[in-house]
C-alpha cells in the first residue's frame, strides 16, 4: 500500500492527471459552446423570419397608405402589395404567403392552387390544424412562431417547418414565412462540424504539447534520480546527465556533479 501511495505522488502521474483534467475541461467547454451555438443560430433564424415579415407588412402598409391618399384604388393597392410579397424571395428560394383571419388563402406563390381556398380544416400528419394555429397566434399577440409539417417545394413528403406569422391590421391579412428545419439542421451540422474540428485540433495540440512538456521534465528527472542513487551507493563512475535547458533540473545536475567531484 505504501508503495502505491508513493507512485501516486510521482510528478509524472501528477502531470498526466493535469493533462487529463485539461482535456476534459476543453471537451466540456467545447460541448457547451456547440450547444450555445445551436441555440444562438436558432434564435438568429427566428429573428430573421420576424424581420422578413415585418418588411413585408411594411410593404403592405405602404400600399395601404397610397390607397388612402388617393394615389390608387384600394383594389389596385392590394394587388400590387400581393405582387410584391409574392415575388419576395430569400435564402434558398424561401417565400412568403398571405391568408386571412378565416384561414382562407389569399396568395401562395408556390401552390397557387390553394388561392381562395378555406384551409381551416387542413391538418399536418400530426393532426395539427395549421392555419387555425396561424390565426390563433395572431389574435393572441399580433404575431408569433408556429411549428408544423409542410412539404418542401417540388416534394410531396411533409417535413418539419417553423414559421413566423404576423397580422397586417389594415386589410386583415396574415403574412407568413417559414424555414424548413432539415435545411436549418444541415446548415447547423456544417458549422458544428467546423467548430468540432477546431476543438479536436485544439485538443490534440494540447495533448501533444502537454506530453512533450511532461517528458521533458520526467525523463531528465528519472536520469538524475538514477545518477544520484548510483552516487549514494558509492559508484562514482556514473555519469551525471545534462539537460538542454537552463532550468531547475540543470541546476540540480550541476549540484550533483559537485557531489560526484567531491566524492
Amino acid at each position: 500500500m505504501e508503495q502505491i501511495k508513493k507512485r501516486g505522488l510521482r510528478i509524472g502521474h501528477r502531470l498526466i492527471a493535469l493533462i487529463i483534467v485539461s482535456s476534459l475541461s476543453l471537451l466540456i467547454v467545447g460541448g457547451y459552446s456547440i450547444y450555445n451555438f445551436r441555440k444562438d443560430l436558432f434564435e438568429q433564424k427566428q429573428s430573421e423570419l420576424k424581420h422578413i415579415i415585418e418588411t413585408a407588412t411594411s410593404i403592405a402598409d405602404g400600399y395601404y397608405q397610397r390607397a388612402q391618399s388617393g394615389e390608387m384604388t384600394e383594389e389596385v393597392a392590394k394587388a400590387r402589395a400581393l405582387d410584391a410579397i409574392k415575388s419576395y424571395r430569400y435564402g434558398d428560394g424561401d417565400y412568403l404567403w398571405v391568408n386571412d383571419l378565416k384561414s382562407v388563402m389569399i396568395m401562395h406563390p408556390i401552390k397557387p392552387s390553394l388561392d381562395g381556398k378555406d384551409l381551416s380544416g387542413l391538418e399536418d400528419k400530426n393532426g395539427k390544424l395549421i392555419f387555425p394555429a396561424f390565426v390563433e397566434v395572431v389574435k393572441k399577440s399580433g404575431g408569433g412562431y408556429v411549428d408544423y409539417l409542410w412539404p418542401k417545394p417540388n416534394f410531396e413528403q411533409p417535413v418539419e417547418k417553423l414559421s413566423y406569422v404576423q397580422s397586417d391590421k389594415n386589410w386583415g391579412w396574415i403574412i407568413g414565412t417559414g424555414v424548413y428545419m432539415d435545411d436549418f439542421n444541415t446548415a447547423l451540422q456544417e458549422r458544428v462540424q467546423l467548430l468540432a474540428g477546431i476543438i479536436v485540433a485544439a485538443l490534440i495540440a494540447t495533448i501533444l504539447i502537454s506530453v512533450t512538456v511532461t517528458r521533458s521534465i520526467t525523463s531528465p528527472l528519472g536520469s538524475m534520480t538514477r545518477a544520484m542513487r548510483d552516487l549514494a551507493q558509492g559508484n562514482t563512475d556514473t555519469d551525471v546527465p545534462t539537460t538542454r535547458f537552463n532550468d531547475e533540473i540543470s541546476e540540480m545536475a550541476e549540484t550533483v556533479q559537485v557531489f560526484k567531484d567531491n566524492a
